[in-house]
């Protein structure tokens, strides 16, 4: 068995892909019609919440002369954050078929979080109950983009 974080550490993808399987095979459509892939995609929404990123962009300049010393110390961070770009990015372009035509069908929350919340495994009270201090202010900075979405 592996860990959600690790064979999809952001599952939305698999998630919009379930939603196109259960709708095509009938388990969600109100009828029993055939519906053609625009129809089902044009019913999906996706409110993709994350659970926080401690990621660092890399400026290519750089990063472009590095080598296996260079990058031995962040490659779990690549290694972990690319898939859960790509499945983010999938999902995003089928949600939004590319954005022509459904721009607020897909919403990605994701706080960037400060280094020192690095420690997945830390459940100290003092710890949890500055993440959540975290938390809240994040999401009073998203509330007009939440409102906006669930108004879509």
């Amino acid at each position: 068995m592996i860990d959600g974080g690790v064979g999809a550490n952001n599952p939305v993808a698999c998630a919009v892909a379930e939603a196109i399987r259960l709708m095509r095979s009938g388990e969600v459509k109100a009828n029993q019609i055939e519906a053609s892939m625009d129809r089902i995609v044009n019913e999906i929404c996706v409110l993709s919440v994350g659970t926080g990123g401690l990621g660092e962009s890399l400026p290519w300049q750089e990063v472009r002369g590095w080598g296996a010393t260079q990058w031995a110390p962040r490659i779990v961070d690549v290694v972990m954050d690319a898939p859960a770009d790509i499945h983010r990015y999938i999902a995003e372009q089928i949600v939004t078929k590319g954005g022509t035509q459904h721009g607020q069908a897909y919403l990605r929350l994701q706080p960037q979080l400060e280094q020192k919340f690095g420690a997945i495994d830390n459940a100290n009270p003092a710890y949890l109950k500055q993440l959540l201090a975290q938390t809240e202010a994040y999401l009073k900075t998203e509330v007009a983009r939440i409102q906006a979405f669930l108004a879509f």
